[in-house]
């Protein structure tokens, strides 16, 4: 364990305090209560280079519902991020609290198939697919029976196939949903238009099948081995990075945003395939089976840097950026959000020791080289769930719901063992919006 700066030591008193359960301290969000009291001191706003002066402890949230919570609810905390559709509750908010910060939102490599209008003019090239084969035959814009090279790879040990049941599949500007895989005569049954308009393809166009991690989402590129394309906003080739480093500048284009949260801004998706979201993963669309993936990894990497380099020569040192399970590229970013941490004792995390103080993973951070090397004023977080993991349940629509104070509390005194922030939500699929 590292040596504990002087300044932090009485956080570790406070800390002990937490852990026997002495402090109940609660975030109003998680339950009924009448709402809290401005801060007593507020922060200075954002100084390039200066940390925060807000006291402790410093309060986050991610997405609450400004239709449905109160303002005194949502503005008790000292940052919090919307959505660009909900531009128009950023000035009452800051009017009702001029001292909050308000993050706008995007996500690197993920795009929503369901609630992204921009995803039927995406190019096949940027989307991140496993290995897929060709059209042996032309067809129209209505046929549902694709006849195809192959439907299965191999490696000469292991045969993956290269269509299921129900995935999802990207040929040139259509998405189509895949029925029935037909092995012996190589054919798959398919419903055009998923999402993605139908169209006439001719013998030999690729079809590969989707990734996706999050529901209604598909996984895009944003590794350097992707092929580029062109799109209706730029005249030049490009890839998904670039073209998505100028959408995440354009949301920060109204100087009422304090800066940008980047979702899903973690290193080596090769994870994609090992945790069971993808067969397999064809970076650059040879419809060419790896069997290392090492490369890939750094070539995501060396993407996502690029991606983050964009975003911070269009917005300047003046706005926030703040990864969620970022990449360590410090000088980029004004933070990390430690996101379901610290969990219910899940055997396959690391462990506590490890996320607070190291040896964590080589191309993240732990939370105090964070807090050390990140740039100013910063931001990183502690971000903890009553619920680990997806869920669709919300306990607090509950009467009786009682939070998991041991648990909350463990999570605050984790952050106080250092200057960054803390938030305590329901979990991750509804964030700040469930309570």
């Amino acid at each position: 364990m590292p040596n504990i700066p002087t300044r932090i030591l009485p956080t570790l008193a406070l800390f002990a305090l937490l852990v026997a359960g002495l402090l109940t301290m609660l975030p109003s969000h998680a339950v009924a209560g009448p709402p809290a009291p401005h801060r007593l001191a507020a922060p200075d706003g954002i100084i390039p280079g200066q940390p925060f002066t807000m006291p402790f402890p410093r309060l986050g949230m991610w997405w609450p519902d400004p239709e449905t919570q109160s303002l005194d609810d949502i503005t008790r905390y000292d940052w919090i991020t919307l959505f660009d559709y909900q531009d128009e509750y950023v000035d009452p908010i800051k009017q009702h609290n001029p001292d909050i910060l308000i993050l706008n939102s995007t996500n690197a490599c993920e795009l929503g198939y369901e609630w992204d209008p921009e995803m039927r003019e995406m190019p096949a090239e940027w989307f991140l697919t496993q290995v897929g084969t060709t059209l042996t035959q032309d067809v129209n814009a209505t046929e549902t029976l694709f006849h195809v090279a192959a439907v299965t790879v191999t490696d000469g040990v292991n045969t993956y196939d290269l269509f299921v049941e129900d995935d999802a599949a990207v040929i040139e500007g259509e998405s189509v949903k895949i029925l029935a895989v037909d092995k012996a005569n190589k054919t798959l049954l398919v419903q055009r238009g998923f999402y993605r308009p139908a169209s006439a393809h001719s013998a030999g166009t690729r079809i590969a099948a989707h990734i996706s991690f999050w529901p209604g989402t598909w996984v895009m590129n944003l590794s350097t081995l992707s092929p580029t394309a062109v799109i209706s906003t730029s005249t030049q080739p490009e890839r998904w990075g670039d073209y998505n480093a100028r959408v995440g500048v354009d949301l920060l284009s109204d100087p009422h945003w304090d800066g940008l949260l980047i979702d899903r801004s973690d290193p080596n998706q090769s994870w994609l395939v090992s945790s069971g979201y993808a067969r397999t993963i064809d970076p650059d669309q040879s419809n060419t089976l790896l069997t290392d993936y090492s490369a890939f990894d750094a070539a995501w990497n060396e993407g996502l840097r690029q991606y983050e380099e964009q975003i911070r020569a269009g917005v300047g040192d003046e706005r926030l950026i703040f990864a969620n399970w970022g990449m360590n590229n410090y000088d980029l970013l004004n933070g990390n959000n430690f996101e379901g941490f610290p969990p219910d004792g899940a055997d396959d995390w690391p462990n506590w020791h490890s996320v607070m103080f190291g040896p964590f993973e080589a191309d993240k951070g732990n939370y105090f080289e964070w807090m050390a090397q990140a740039r100013q004023p910063n931001m990183t977080m502690i971000e903890t769930y009553e619920i680990d993991g997806y869920h669709e349940n919300n306990p607090c629509d509950d009467p009786g719901f009682v939070p998991n104070y041991r648990k909350m509390r463990f999570g605050l005194g984790s952050a106080l063992l250092n200057d960054g922030f803390f938030s305590y939500e329901i979990g991750t699929n509804g964030h700040g919006s469930l309570c």
